[in-house]
């Protein structure tokens, strides 16, 4: 089932246009800068110091639980800043050198190429389409497309979603991995045997030191050790699905449903201002510590572009949709939360 979008319109070409005029103005290149640079040195020691201060720092088990959710702390910014902008090749020119930032996602328990099918084929080339776009295939546990078929508990959903989100990032790197590799074919193909061994031997690694090293190295019993993983896991969990989610899942953002070959009525940029939103998308504090997740809508239509230059681009998005009458929409954190559990709650009617 192929999916064409409407050929390029005025709206794209302006905005195409004015981005590319603001590297050209500001001597930049769309790839990380000195400043992007710094931020990653720092977030890759700030998690370096986390996981000595697990192994080094003799605590009691409340105080080895803290300094577990401090790690996985330390380890959404990575994913946030770091992993997230090397798999869709927008850290640094060099592919390679992407691909080697990239696999940070297999040293904190992902697998690089799962997420790529995952996100930027499953999620970023059919956002929100019914039936294509892999995020919004939640059922029966939760219901968030007007398309998927209701059940009874799903009215239920905005009250039980929060402990469910503390579970995701476990699901990910424990079962969602392993199933994007059994279901998404990039042309009919199927992942090559090194992509499946890299995936079962990172799984081993990760699991050895942030379990089986630490309970040999700890004075703590293997189920401690467990219980402040998991814990952890909840964090990270936590945090990823409201940052991810919520830019997406709200009422304003609208839903497609596909059943054949189908060219959708709106451009590229057009169908991403459709379907996602901007949370505080010029906050510096959200850009520096999201790595940009929260201004979705330029990285949606510009993937390839590193994060760092996210501010000034949402505001050129921003003032050319507000030109050629585009619905752009933004909003503070606490409205985009707000919005989002409203929506859950529609959605379980």
């Amino acid at each position: 089932m192929a999916i064409q979008f409407k050929s390029t319109d005025v709206f794209q070409k302006i905005l195409l246009q004015r981005v590319n005029e603001y590297f050209k103005n500001n001597n930049v290149g769309k790839y990380a800068n000195g400043a992007m640079i710094v931020k990653m040195v720092c977030i890759i020691i700030l998690w370096i110091l986390s996981i000595i201060s697990i192994f080094t720092i003799k605590t009691t088990f409340p105080g080895y639980v803290f300094l577990y959710v401090l790690h996985g702390l330390c380890s959404i910014l990575v994913i946030f800043n770091i992993s997230h902008d090397a798999v869709h090749q927008a850290l640094f020119r060099n592919k390679f050198i992407n691909n080697i930032f990239g696999y940070s996602f297999n040293l904190l328990g992902g697998n690089k190429y799962s997420w790529y099918l995952k996100h930027n084929i499953g999620h970023h080339n059919f956002t929100n389409i019914h039936g294509k776009d892999i995020d919004i295939e939640t059922a029966p546990l939760f219901r968030i497309s007007p398309y998927t078929p209701l059940k009874k508990h799903y009215r239920f959903q905005h009250l039980y979603i929060l402990p469910l989100y503390c579970f995701l990032s476990l699901a990910l790197i424990l079962v969602i991995d392993f199933v994007v590799m059994f279901k998404i074919k990039p042309g009919g193909k199927k992942p090559a045997v090194k992509e499946w061994m890299i995936l079962f031997c990172s799984k081993f690694i990760y699991l050895g030191y942030i379990i089986l090293a630490l309970a040999y190295f700890l004075q703590l019993t293997l189920f401690e050790v467990i219980i402040c993983f998991f814990v952890m896991h909840a964090v990270i969990g936590f945090f990823i699905s409201l940052v991810l989610l919520s830019s997406h899942f709200i009422e304003h953002a609208s839903y497609y449903k596909v059943v054949a070959d189908s060219k959708l009525s709106s451009s590229w940029p057009e169908h991403q201002l459709l379907t996602t939103i901007d949370i505080a998308p010029e906050n510096k504090m959200a850009n520096l510590l999201l790595g940009g997740l929260n201004a979705n809508i330029i990285h949606h239509i510009l993937p390839n572009i590193c994060h760092i230059h996210f501010i000034p681009l949402s505001k050129i998005l921003r003032h050319t949709a507000e030109e050629y009458n585009m619905p752009y929409i933004a909003f503070t954190f606490k409205q985009a939360l707000k919005e989002h559990f409203i929506f859950l709650k529609k959605m379980g009617r």
